[in-house]
């Protein structure tokens, strides 16, 4: 998915007739410069993404085993 997500983005950051012949050499290299830009930063999205996704499923996991310790306590409590 993420493989999916990153090709996509460069598909539309580097469409094929983008390296046209500019006089202007710096005003090329700062529209380079931000397209780079906006690659790292949708990049940087999608594995933040993923990341606190994992995290939140980390301590959801813990949450409900931290629940059912504390059932399994109050009905062992209970029987005796």
């Amino acid at each position: 998915m993420m493989g999916n997500a990153l090709l996509k983005n460069m598909n539309t950051s580097y469409p094929n007739n983008q390296y046209q012949k500019t006089n202007d050499l710096q005003n090329s290299l700062k529209v380079m410069s931000y397209q780079n830009k906006k690659f790292l930063f949708n990049l940087s999205q999608v594995f933040g993404r993923n990341k606190q996704d994992y995290l939140n499923e980390l301590n959801y996991e813990r949450n409900r085993s931290e629940r059912e310790n504390e059932e399994r306590f109050l009905q062992s409590d209970y029987q005796k």
